[in-house]
């Protein structure tokens, strides 16, 4: 999942003036692009059509830069009861996989949601 996502969809941050979310709809049928809200609400669309539950992670930048948004990044985490893994599965199609462990452990979490209904 984490690799198609990466190789379908182009990373485009978002302007630094607003925050811009694209729907997982929006990015398959008008715009291959977004940045890592917009792929991580695509990964758990995509997971929960197929019947696997994930969690969005949000995080943080230290300091705080500005306190009105808080969060910088957000990686959708499938427990590891559901994976079938000894850990969690952290999905980022932003990063390379090799790259995830530095970017966890810049970031610190900051709020789980389930990502809506």
């Amino acid at each position: 999942l984490e690799d198609e996502i990466r190789d379908r969809i182009q990373y485009l941050p978002d302007p630094v003036t607003h925050e811009r979310v694209r729907s997982p709809e929006y990015l398959l049928t008008v715009e291959p692009a977004g940045d890592c809200d917009d792929m991580i609400t695509l990964a758990l669309a995509v997971s929960r059509l197929l019947g696997i539950p994930g969690k969005l992670l949000r995080l943080g930048a230290e300091p705080v830069v500005d306190p009105s948004d808080p969060f910088s990044h957000v990686v959708l985490l499938i427990p590891a009861h559901i994976a079938q893994t000894s850990s969690d599965l952290i999905i980022d199609p932003t990063v390379e996989p090799s790259s995830l462990p530095a970017v966890l452990d810049s970031l610190p979490i900051r709020a789980i949601d389930h990502g809506g209904p």
